[in-house]
């Protein structure tokens, strides 16, 4: 019998499983404290925090990588004194807090105009 020693290009791991519960209790609260009454703007705000956990997952599981052999993040690793992976990440949080940062600017702004 052979086994299969080739793990999977991005495995689940427990810390990812301990996040969900935590992301999922922050999103109950975000929305619970708005005190959104209309279903229609609840899954608004639902939705927009499903789509943010799939492009963070995308981004870690595809672009990390990807950026971490870049050439640019290599000279950066190697100014900064780091690992190219590390500059990566960095780039990743970065992106991440811009794009929820966006988001948010988008979701007020609709409800702002979209609900009166």
């Amino acid at each position: 019998m052979t086994h299969d020693t080739k793990a999977p290009r991005s495995p689940l791991r427990l810390w990812h499983l301990t996040l969900l519960p935590l992301l999922v209790a922050l999103a109950y609260v975000n929305v619970r404290d708005q005190r959104i009454t209309d279903p229609l703007w609840a899954a608004v705000a639902i939705a927009g925090f499903v789509l943010y956990g799939a492009i963070a997952w995308w981004l870690w599981s595809r672009a990390v990588p990807r950026w971490a052999g870049s050439k640019v993040a290599k000279v950066l690793a190697r100014k900064v004194g780091v690992g190219d992976r590390t500059i990566a990440a960095a780039a990743y949080l970065v992106v991440m807090a811009a794009l929820f940062l966006l988001a948010t600017w988008i979701y007020v702004y609709l409800e702002v105009n979209l609900k009166r």
